[in-house]
């Protein structure tokens, strides 16, 4: 039979608002909010925080190695999330396409007419989806 897999993470309670983004909603829905949070906001957004970039390199100053080098914004809630990206809210059930949370400008064309750069495409080529 098919085969399943089971990922139980634990996360610090500061950081449940991220991670139950993280997990909700299709695999696009979450790239696309990761994607416009580091284009459009210059921001990186993981299932960890939300942290301006470093603008020098546009590499995360959140992780080094998986650790934190400075400190993700504070949220309570995913809406506080939305709120800080500029986004329309919207339940998890409701998450299926990126376009439902855009900002009232026309702001997802930036997203698809531009190319990845170097290191948006190490990070897509090492996404795997699981069906």
């Amino acid at each position: 039979g098919k085969r399943r897999r089971i990922d139980i993470k634990f996360y610090p309670y500061k950081e449940r608002a991220f991670a139950v983004l993280y997990f909700t909603g299709n695999g696009f829905f979450n790239r696309s909010m990761r994607l416009y949070a580091t284009r459009v906001k210059s921001m990186a957004l993981n299932d960890h925080g939300l942290c301006p970039l470093n603008k020098s390199d546009k590499k995360s100053p959140c992780e080094e190695s998986g650790k934190y080098r400075t400190k993700s914004l504070d949220v309570n809630s995913e809406c506080e999330i939305f709120e800080l990206l500029n986004l329309n809210y919207r339940e998890p059930h409701q998450r299926d396409s990126f376009d439902d949370v855009m900002e009232q400008q026309k702001t997802s064309n930036l997203l698809l007419n531009n190319d990845l750069d170097n290191h948006e495409m190490k990070q897509e080529r090492n996404f795997q989806w699981i069906d």
